[in-house]
């Protein structure tokens, strides 16, 4: 039932939605009849990439760990998230350490990085020093009005003389829906800058363990027309979809409960003619017995016991 709602564009007015299975862009509009301000929703184009079929090396990745296998989704999905926002703020300029606190969609809290999620930043910052990349670009959010779709790229970065729209990975495999996914950023990013028809696309996976250096940089085709299709798919299946709003309760409860009685057990009467239990004051946990004296016994002084007399050695 968690949903994250944030303003990702405050000059545009952008606002992200995103629960456990649904991501939206919500976009400032004007309605059509009435002239009054409303808002349009577009679809993420990651959830609409993620229609299309990663593949048998996925369906076998998932029967291989059975019925572990959406846990351990979500955590790769925690992992690249907690890995994304480090690595975004490291291109702004920040210099982060280990403790940094970082966002958990999930909790709602803010948490310190796992060792792994470390190493993975770490061959960011070693691909960053070693290509060089100028920085164009970084967590910009796309909207395609043509197709009705929303996105945010990771980064536009210039190395040498070519321009990459890149994705960042932190998966040992590329899918074909990374690729379609990255391929639609650059359509919705051609509407508002058309120059960016010139632009190359590339997945840089990190925290890659198949090779030395830890990373791998992969030039991607263009396969917007696949993007397309699956937008067909997901379209099918999402007839009239919209953000979904469920008025709940913020209270639940019955008006008819089980009542159970309570039996009060009534304090015993002590008289004040018999011995009773005191607490020593020295030792809680040994109570002593005392007894009312009698009349001589009270006027009579208290004995001292005598000393044992002690044999010198």
């Amino acid at each position: 039932m968690k949903k994250t709602i944030k303003v990702i564009d405050e000059e545009r007015g952008i606002i992200q939605c995103t629960s456990l299975d649904e991501r939206w862009y919500s976009v400032p509009s004007k309605d059509p009849n009435t002239g009054l301000p409303t808002y349009e929703y577009y679809p993420s184009s990651s959830w609409i990439a993620g229609y299309y079929h990663k593949g048998k090396g996925f369906e076998n990745y998932l029967k291989q760990h059975g019925e572990d296998a959406d846990m351990i989704l979500i955590e790769a999905g925690l992992r690249g998230s907690h890995v994304h926002q480090a690595v975004e703020m490291i291109i702004a300029g920040e210099v982060i350490e280990s403790d940094t606190p970082i966002f958990n969609g999930q909790t709602g809290k803010e948490e310190e990085l796992t060792t792994d999620e470390w190493e993975v930043i770490k061959t960011f910052v070693d691909w960053n020093n070693e290509m060089k990349p100028t920085y164009l670009l970084s967590e910009r959010t796309v909207i395609s009005k043509k197709y009705k779709y929303g996105g945010t790229l990771d980064a536009v970065v210039k190395i040498g003389e070519k321009t990459y729209l890149i994705d960042f990975k932190t998966s040992k495999a590329i899918y074909p829906s990374h690729r379609i996914q990255l391929a639609s950023y650059k359509e919705a990013l051609m509407e508002e800058k058309p120059k960016a028809d010139g632009i190359n696309l590339a997945i840089l996976q990190i925290g890659y363990r198949l090779n030395k250096k830890g990373w791998k940089f992969t030039e991607i085709e263009d396969k917007f027309d696949l993007f397309l299709n699956t937008y067909a798919i997901w379209k099918e299946e999402n007839p009239n979809s919209k953000p979904r709003q469920i008025d709940l309760p913020i209270k639940l409860g019955i008006s008819n409960p089980l009542v159970i009685k309570k039996v009060e057990t009534p304090e015993p009467k002590i008289d004040p003619g018999e011995p009773q239990l005191v607490a020593d004051p020295i030792d809680d946990t040994r109570p002593k017995k005392t007894a009312q004296k009698s009349k001589s016994e009270a006027k009579q002084p208290n004995k001292l016991t005598k000393p044992h007399a002690t044999k010198g050695i």
